[in-house]
C-alpha cells in the first residue's frame, strides 16, 4: 500500500484500549480517537489486499472509462504524463509523493481538526471514514489502472524508476486492479476542503487545497488512476458530506434540548 501494514492500525487500536482505564479527560479522549483511527487504518490497508471480483474483464472496464473520459473530452492522462517523461526528477518526485503524501497529510488533517476545531471532528471523521469504506466496496469490482491498459499508451513511472508501491508486479497483484475509485484523492480533498474552511492562516488555508491538487496529477502521470477515479472519489465525498451534515441538522431539530419552549400562558392564567 505504499505506507505502514494493517498490523500498526491493529496494534494502535489495542494501544488505545490498554491505556484507556489509566488516562482522564482530554488524554481519555485523544485515546479513543486514536484508537479508531488506527482501527480503520487497518480495514483501509486490509481492503486493498483484498482481490477484487471479475479480474479478467478489470482491462475492459479500464478501457471502458478511458473511452468514456475521451466522449466528455477532459484532457488526456497521457498528455498530462507526456509532459514530464522528459524530467526524470520530475517524474520520480511524482512517485515519492503518490506512495508516501496520502498518509501523513491524512493523519495530520485528523490530529489538527481534533485540537483546533473539536465541534467539527467527530462530523470530519465519520465523514471520511464512510467514504474509504465505501470507496473499498467499489473497489471490489476490479478495474485496471491507466499502466495496465495498452490503450492509453502510458509508462509505469513507478516501474520505469524502480519506485513501484507493490511488493511484486503483475497483473494479477492484489491491490493493483483497485483503481476505481481513488482513495488517496478521496483523502486530499478531505484534507484540502478542511484546511480551506478551519484554518484562519492563508498559508495553511491553501495548503490543503495544493495537496488535494497536487495529488490529482500525481496518481494520473504516475499512470495510476483516470480522471474519472478521482471526480467518483469527490463525488462520494459530497455524498456523504450531505448525508451527515443533514442527519446533524435533523437532529438538532428534533432533539428536545433544542425545541421551542411551549407556551404556558394561558395555563399561568387565574381560573
Amino acid at each position: 500500500m505504499g505506507w505502514l501494514s494493517w498490523r500498526w492500525g491493529v496494534g494502535g487500536a489495542l494501544l488505545a484500549i490498554a491505556v484507556w482505564p489509566f488516562v482522564t479527560g482530554i488524554l481519555r479522549s485523544f485515546a479513543r480517537e486514536f484508537g479508531i483511527v488506527s482501527a480503520l487504518y487497518a480495514v483501509w490497508n486490509l481492503g486493498g489486499r483484498i482481490r477484487a471480483f471479475g479480474v479478467d474483464q478489470a482491462f475492459e472496464r479500464g478501457e471502458l472509462i478511458w473511452e468514456f473520459q475521451q466522449a466528455l473530452y477532459l484532457p488526456s492522462e497521457a498528455w498530462l504524463q507526456e509532459m514530464i517523461l522528459p524530467y526524470s526528477w520530475i517524474v520520480k518526485s511524482a512517485n515519492i509523493y503518490y506512495a508516501l503524501a496520502h498518509v501523513p497529510f491524512f493523519a495530520w488533517s485528523l490530529v489538527w481538526v481534533w485540537w483546533r476545531h473539536r465541534d467539527h471532528y467527530a462530523s470530519y471523521r465519520t465523514q471520511m471514514a464512510l467514504f474509504t469504506g465505501t470507496s473499498l466496496l467499489i473497489q471490489l469490482v476490479a478495474v485496471a489502472p491507466p499502466r495496465f491498459v495498452e490503450l492509453t499508451g502510458m509508462v509505469d513511472t513507478g516501474v520505469f524508476y524502480n519506485q513501484s508501491v507493490y511488493s511484486a508486479l503483475g497483473r494479477a497483484q492484489i491491490g493493483q486492479l483497485q483503481a476505481m475509485p481513488s482513495i488517496h484523492v478521496g483523502w486530499a480533498l478531505f484534507v484540502g476542503a478542511a484546511t480551506y474552511r478551519f484554518a484562519k492562516a492563508p498559508w495553511l488555508k491553501w495548503l490543503g487545497v495544493a495537496h488535494a491538487v497536487a495529488t490529482m496529477w500525481a496518481v494520473m502521470v504516475t499512470a495510476n488512476h483516470y480522471w474519472m477515479d478521482g471526480i467518483v472519489a469527490g463525488l462520494i465525498m459530497v455524498f456523504w458530506y450531505a448525508v451527515v451534515h443533514g442527519g446533524r441538522r435533523l437532529l438538532r431539530q428534533e432533539s428536545p434540548a433544542t425545541a421551542a419552549p411551549a407556551d404556558t400562558t394561558e395555563a399561568l392564567q387565574p381560573a
